[in-house]
């Protein structure tokens, strides 16, 4: 029961899955431990991991997937960056191992004692087809000798004994030091992780001439005074924690707390030209802390406990609490609704559903205050006037009203033009001193069809708004279209957090087959097929080129896909869905990504293109293409609908010269430089400065 209870507790605050999944697969695990349904497979990231019997890490894999969310994400952000050496030192049965060896350009050496753990940890490799791996039955010690190792049945408490004790059963196991191992493997460590169960400052001990050559160390039992005084005298920071949603490194532990991490003074400046931001390490932090206390302590005119009365919101935030009505937060929706937080007095986010259906992301809510409502669901198929179905996710929050009023905000802001949104124009008129801005995310394409009826009650609920928000300018003439004043409507462009596409070095010169990436739902509206169909028809007339076309999400559409009679010059691949923050990785080994939309509202794939340095080939059903792509400079243009609208296009594309194609990949960038979630987040704050412009006058 005590395993039970603390795994939930770690689920609870898991950077790597929600609530809710996690705890239904802790209990199927709990489950399978009754029915001795072993052994199994799990999953974690693009591996297979193979489990013979329960144990604690296969707990945590199965209820967490990459359970050390922020420090994989760190160490798999590491190894991209170049031909990269890993050593995996207390492998167990090889989660780190697994994940570094994802990266094919990364040399991973992993490392365990325990024989019997170490079979399982070699089935994996192989299951995997690991080529970058060396996998080594020993232990790491300050010195060449034989070790006393438990030999229990829980893989991940095994540990190295003292002649003294009398743990219960154990073993004898050859030890090595650290710096024998890399001589004998000819491997300069780049990245090392330590997990051995209290033996941490001996197999530090055993580094040798090799104590100041690794760049990271993620070291369990790191806050210890043992590790932390031979860390400092080897010329390593820290201890540090890694926070991977915040893009920083400093003294604030996770939800979940993960191993310390060291990083060597001479990799601080590479690290910080990733993005990443270095506050001070644990114990710096705690002396600064410690300094600032002491100060306040001896100010009566600035005492501690007077902070929250005395001291001013910032002069920059606007001084009114906002309610935010939408359907949930989306991993692009997030950093932007962060920036609107940090400009308001306060936000509060009524959300419909914590994450739609539809969708594979995990849910984030961090740093936002979020309540999820009452709601009742439906799902609606309809023929779009370009002939595919939509299917539309319905919503139907029925408690917005009583909440507004016990929460009774001075400004709300509605997304879409529903049964929420009804609610909120209720609100203003009962309020009248409240301010209502409504968030339109449609175009003069997407909303073709639509009746005359249901234009009559989007006319009704924006004629009660005092702002609006659309996020282009065919949006903003759609609304104008349906009599709705230009005065009162702001262009808020969809951004999000670029930071990890910036990160991607340029790709240089032009290979012999172009890389075409794909990126999204396989559903008709995306008009993939018809994109597909035109490119082997213009590769059958070109025999002389070749394409390769990567497809990275999933959907309806993708068996349809993988039937299509294509030419032999193209290949398509098939990636399935991806997490959101691997999506860099596939951006930076595309020549060109494709947007051959029916309909979108925007499409952020071509935010995320852009920032990565990818030029667009891109449908002008998407506002983005339409507001961002310029024919020639950072991409092209085309109407999909149309016969051989993208064979121009393709001709370009494919006959460009290598200077022409890093020339558009340096416009790619920098046309989007500008599209932030700060600018995003201000352009509602100018809607919401426009709407309260009633309440001053």
């Amino acid at each position: 029961m005590t395993h039970f209870l603390n795994t939930v507790v770690q689920i609870t605050r898991s950077d790597s899955v929600g609530f809710i999944p996690g705890i239904s697969k802790h209990l199927n695990w709990q489950l399978r431990k009754a029915l001795r349904l072993f052994p199994c497979e799990l999953r974690i990231s693009r591996s297979v991991m193979a489990v013979d019997q329960p144990g604690g890490v296969a707990a945590l894999v199965n209820a967490m997937g990459e359970y050390d969310f922020n420090n994989m994400q760190l160490l798999r952000l590491l190894l991209s960056t170049g031909n990269r050496t890993f050593v995996d030192v207390g492998a167990n049965i090889g989660s780190y191992s697994l994940i570094a060896s994802e990266t094919p350009s990364a040399k991973v050496v992993s490392i365990e004692p325990h024989p019997r753990t170490f079979g399982a940890l070699l089935e994996n490799i192989r299951k995997n087809k690991r080529q970058n791996v060396t996998c080594l039955n020993l232990a790491i010690s300050q010195q060449e000798s034989v070790l006393e190792l438990t030999d229990l049945g829980e893989s991940s408490i095994n540990r190295v004994v003292s002649p003294r004790e009398t743990p219960g059963p154990t073993m004898r196991v050859q030890a090595r030091p650290f710096h024998a191992v890399c001589n004998e493997l000819g491997i300069t460590p780049d990245f090392i992780k330590i997990d051995v169960e209290g033996h941490e400052r001996e197999v530090l001990d055993g580094f040798g001439e090799w104590e100041s050559r690794a760049k990271i160390i993620f070291i369990e039992g790191g806050e210890g005074a043992g590790v932390r005084d031979w860390m400092h005298r080897a010329g390593f920071e820290g201890p540090y924690f890694f926070q991977f949603k915040r893009y920083q490194l400093g003294a604030e532990k996770q939800g979940r707390p993960e191993d310390p991490i060291f990083v060597h003074k001479s990799f601080l400046p590479q690290l910080q030209s990733f993005g990443i931001r270095i506050g001070p390490p644990l114990l710096e932090a705690d002396r600064r802390n410690s300094q600032v206390t002491a100060v306040r302590a001896v100010d009566d005119t600035c005492s501690v406990d007077a902070v929250p009365e005395t001291c001013p919101a910032p002069r920059d935030r606007i001084p009114v609490k906002a309610i935010l009505l939408t359907n949930c937060v989306t991993p692009y929706t997030l950093p932007v609704w962060q920036k609107l937080t940090s400009s308001l007095m306060s936000l509060r986010l009524l959300l419909s559903t914590p994450m739609e259906t539809d969708r594979d992301w995990e849910r984030n809510w961090d740093g936002l205050d979020v309540k999820v409502q009452r709601s009742l669901y439906a799902r609606r198929n309809r023929k779009h006037e370009q002939g595919f179905t939509v299917t539309d996710h319905l919503h139907f929050p029925y408690d917005s009203l009583p909440l507004l009023f016990r929460y009774n905000p001075d400004v709300v802001i509605s997304a879409q033009l529903g049964f929420r949104t009804l609610q909120a124009v209720l609100f203003r008129m009962v309020r009248r001193r409240s301010r209502l801005v409504v968030l339109v995310d449609g175009s003069e394409h997407t909303e073709k069809g639509i009746g005359p009826i249901r234009t009559q009650w989007r006319r009704t609920l924006l004629r009660a708004a005092d702002a609006v928000v659309v996020i282009g300018a065919s949006g903003a003439r759609y609304l104008e279209r349906i009599g709705i004043p230009s005065s009162k409507i702001i262009q808020a462009f969809q951004a999000t957090d670029p930071t990890s596409f910036y990160q991607i070095p340029l790709r240089e010169g032009v290979e012999a087959a172009k890389r075409l990436l794909y990126v999204g739902r396989l559903i008709e509206g995306k008009g993939l097929e018809y994109f597909v169909e035109e490119l082997s028809d213009w590769l059958e007339k070109n025999p002389s080129k070749t394409c390769e076309l990567w497809i990275v999400g999933d959907g309806p559409l993708r068996s349809k896909l993988q039937q299509l009679p294509i030419s032999r010059g193209l290949e398509i691949r098939f990636f399935g869905n991806i997490p959101y923050h691997e999506l860099p990785k596939y951006y930076g080994q595309a020549d060109v990504c494709i947007v051959p939309t029916l309909a979108d509202t925007w499409g952020l794939v071509v935010n995320e293109a852009l920032a990565s340095g990818v030029p667009v080939l891109g449908s002008l059903y998407s506002q983005a293409v339409d507001e961002l792509i310029e024919d020639g400079v950072n991409g092209w243009r085309f109407y999909p609908d149309h016969d051989g609208g993208a064979r121009s296009a393709l001709d370009h594309i494919f006959h460009l010269k290598e200077a022409e194609l890093d020339a558009m990949r340096e416009a790619a960038r920098k046309s989007i430089r500008h599209l932030t979630p700060e600018f995003a987040a201000q352009c509602f704050v100018r809607a919401i400065r426009l709407a309260l412009d009633g309440v001053r006058a």
